[in-house]
């Protein structure tokens, strides 16, 4: 009873000291000083929609998209709103509806484009933000306020189109090439350097390409040619390019200095690399590995015949792990020509950087006649990583024109990709080769002629802006 008592005595002291509180201050009230935006976003907008009719022409037609989920950063230090991940291709910034808080319920409006006057900011009408917009938010006592840049960005391009665009072409090679490859690596200033090794059945010829510069032939300092069929003996680890001639290993990082990594290592050419490994065969066609650039090799594992081996032309592609930074995915795809298949012999290898982590051996693809996304033999093919999965491209027997497919399962299953096309106006007189450069541009070179394409989707060269946050 005791306790109960005492509850009661504070509750009715407290209503006491709460009533005469009011009644002494009752209309005296005191308005903060204190103004910001709190919050800001667009909720809707009327975007245009692009589709092909039935007879091909371009139709467009518009709709309403609730922008919600694309959130604004408000910089409080620079006073500034903006939208890092860009409004979809196809919105009209001219005609957007927007919401906004600020702190204490202050007065927010915004200021004309084309004048000084000023109108309480509206969520129901459809505003105009093609241009940054000053944003002002007024304090409760109307002593202070803030006044606020903001940017809605909308992307330009939409985002899953892909554009080739043709270099100039001032060395042409000759018109005898009979086989090329190529590789991009990226050099220790960052810039993008490509190599090219073209064989005119006698000799392969290095030629070399910083950015988007046309292709020279390189000056090596060894004293005689490269073999006719070194190109086909070549592969990239980190910015370096490794070439095997006769069994000897070299490499080097822009074509004219090479370094002897080995020699009399029994390897008779180079098939595969990642950034653990290389990967070789031997005379005997059994698969060798060096952890050390090629310094020192051994057998590597394998769970199924070499005999099963791709022994004709061959491309590898290597994929970085989503769930490992240091694990990779290494496919070695390629044809057996006495081997009666219309598919390729594929095999997978994932090689981790860590330490202590196990070796696991390569794993042979078998052919599945139930797996009706098999790849099919291609001419002129060339493997590479794109976009988070494993790309080949090629052409068929009897078709002119180079095809992309595509594997996001590991090389398993393949399908054409809607994308990525080959460029406007080439068609297959001779070889081509393809690789892929750290900006996400995929490199197109036909052999016989030295022409360059250059090509990437939209969404892949936009630039993700910083978060910024201020307390």
């Amino acid at each position: 009873m005791k306790s109960k008592t005492i509850n009661i005595a504070v509750l009715l002291a407290a209503l006491f000291s709460l009533v005469s509180c009011l009644d002494a201050n009752d209309g005296d009230y005191v308005y903060t000083d204190d103004s910001a935006v709190t919050a800001f976003s667009v909720t809707s907008a009327k975007k245009a929609v692009h589709v092909k009719a039935s007879n091909g022409a371009d139709s467009v037609y518009y709709t309403t998209a609730t922008l919600t989920a694309y959130k604004f950063v408000i910089d409080q230090q620079r006073c500034v709103i903006y939208n890092p991940d860009s409004l979809p291709y196809g919105v009209d910034p001219t005609k957007l509806l927007v919401s906004a808080n600020s702190l204490n319920s202050g007065s927010l409006v915004l200021k004309s484009m084309t004048s000084d006057s000023l109108s309480y900011l509206s969520t129901t009408d459809s505003l105009d933000f093609s241009k940054p917009r000053e944003l002002q938010v007024y304090s409760l006592s109307g002593a202070a306020v803030r006044k606020y840049e903001v940017r809605v960005n909308v992307h330009q391009e939409p985002a899953d189109k892909f554009n080739w665009t043709k270099l100039p072409n001032a060395t042409p090679f000759a018109s005898t090439v009979t086989g090329v490859k190529s590789f991009t690596v990226t050099t220790a200033a960052g810039v993008t350097r490509r190599f090219l090794l073209a064989s005119d059945g006698n000799i392969t010829t290095v030629f070399c390409a910083d950015g988007d510069e046309a292709w020279h032939a390189a000056t090596p300092n060894f004293n005689h040619p490269l073999a006719s069929d070194a190109y086909r003996s070549a592969v990239v680890k980190h910015d370096t390019l490794f070439v095997c001639e006769h069994g000897t290993v070299m490499a080097t990082t822009d074509g004219n200095q090479w370094a002897q990594q080995c020699t009399g290592a029994d390897v008779t050419r180079l098939i595969a690399a990642n950034p653990v490994r290389l990967y070789a065969y031997n005379a005997q066609g059994a698969m060798l590995s060096s952890d050390d650039s090629g310094k020192t090799w051994k057998a590597a594992g394998m769970d199924e015949s070499a005999s099963l081996l791709p022994n004709g032309d061959i491309a590898y592609a290597t994929l970085p792990l989503n769930t490992n930074a240091n694990a990779f995915r290494t496919l070695l795809i390629g044809s057996v020509p006495e081997a009666s298949t219309t598919a390729f012999s594929i095999w997978g290898k994932i090689d981790e950087g860590t330490a202590y982590s196990e070796n696991q051996p390569w794993m042979f693809y078998d052919h599945n006649t139930l797996n009706r996304h098999e790849l099919s033999l291609m001419q002129n093919f060339s493997a590479f990583t794109y976009d988070g999965k494993i790309m080949m491209v090629g052409n068929e027997d009897r078709v002119y024109l180079p095809y992309f497919y595509g594997s996001r399962d590991g090389g398993i299953t393949w399908e054409a990709d809607t994308v990525i096309t080959s460029p406007l106006g080439f068609f297959v007189t001779g070889p081509y080769t393809v690789s892929v450069d750290k900006d996400h541009f995929i490199w197109f070179v036909s052999g016989k002629t030295g022409e360059t394409w250059r090509g990437r989707i939209n969404r892949l060269g936009w630039k993700k802006e910083q978060y910024e946050y201020y307390e």
